[in-house]
């Protein structure tokens, strides 16, 4: 048996995209059931021609299972697996801190999609704009020549589109004995959500116990004069699709800024010229002055 799931049936990626027509297979977790996901491209080739797209949409919206829809028909999966193994590298630096135990590691993406049919996919947004971040934090904080209570751990994964393989390489790798006090991730900061969206905007996603990020960014924001329009969005587990996923299931405080999704999401579209520089510099200097002053004055944390 299969299982489809209904957040599947509304397409997440544009027409055109890599990502258009996908079928993925079941994960590590211990479903009760075998599960692929499919894309909505897939799902219209299986329901075939008269198919009435509306429609099903909400009866599927009634049933909360999109495998209802689709009673009846009978769809046969071939699956062969094709292991290999992959060269990756992350790319990691350190600032020594006065408790060299106590770490807080700070993040982001540097690979992309590479060449697909004839176009390269830059990835300006994704992830070239959270890579800047991390470079230039790791700047300023070698300029300002103060050493930190805690030392910082810089890093650039490798494999986050093949599925967040760099970050989760290095939990699981986690040679020191430490602590990770906190981590920050920067995944797309450079564009806004769309084109009639406010050149200001961005959401910041933390761990709601760890209220002293937003206690900080919410008066770095004020005393700087900083032009962002910041939405919070806590959870107890905020366990998105970024690398953020291995430190919170690990028990990481978490917090990371994300200008929101747009057309050029996983296209070859998604260039330089499209960034919104000036929002993304003031995401940088804010978080320039979170993690300062997480890094150098431990009364921050309470």
């Amino acid at each position: 048996q299969f299982f489809f799931h209904n957040d599947m049936y509304e397409s997440r990626h544009q027409p055109g995209s890599f990502y258009d027509k996908r079928v993925f297979l079941p994960g590590t977790n211990d479903e009760p059931l075998p599960v692929i996901h499919i894309s909505r491209s897939v799902f219209m080739d299986i329901m075939g021609a008269g198919f009435m797209e509306k429609q099903v949409r909400q009866k599927a919206a009634e049933m909360k299972n999109i495998s209802q829809v689709i009673k009846g028909k009978k769809i046969e999966v071939s699956v062969t697996t094709d292991n290999r193994r992959l060269k990756l590298q992350n790319v990691l630096a350190e600032i020594e801190g006065r408790e060299k135990n106590k770490f807080i590691v700070i993040g982001a993406h540097y690979d992309h999609l590479g060449e697909q049919n004839g176009y390269i996919w830059n990835g300006a947004d994704d992830n070239a704009s959270g890579v800047s971040a991390v470079i230039n934090i790791a700047k300023a904080m070698l300029t300002s020549g103060v050493q930190p209570e805690y030392s910082i751990v810089f890093a650039c994964w490798d494999g986050e589109e093949r599925g967040l393989l760099g970050s989760r390489y290095f939990i699981n790798h986690w040679v020191n004995n430490g602590e990770i006090l906190a981590y920050l991730n920067f995944d797309m900061i450079g564009r806004n959500a769309g084109p009639d969206a406010p050149n200001n905007q961005v959401t910041m996603i933390y761990s709601k116990a760890f209220q002293p990020a937003v206690t900080l960014t919410k008066k770095h924001i004020n005393d700087y004069k900083l032009n962002l329009d910041v939405s919070y969005s806590g959870s107890e587990k905020p366990d998105s699709g970024s690398d953020n996923v291995w430190f919170v299931r690990n028990n990481v405080p978490l917090f990371w800024f994300h200008t929101g999704g747009h057309p050029d999401y996983h296209k070859p579209t998604d260039q330089a010229e499209m960034i919104n520089y000036t929002k993304m510099a003031d995401i940088i200097r804010l978080s320039y002055l979170d993690i300062f002053e997480l890094s150098t004055n431990p009364e921050s944390w309470e």
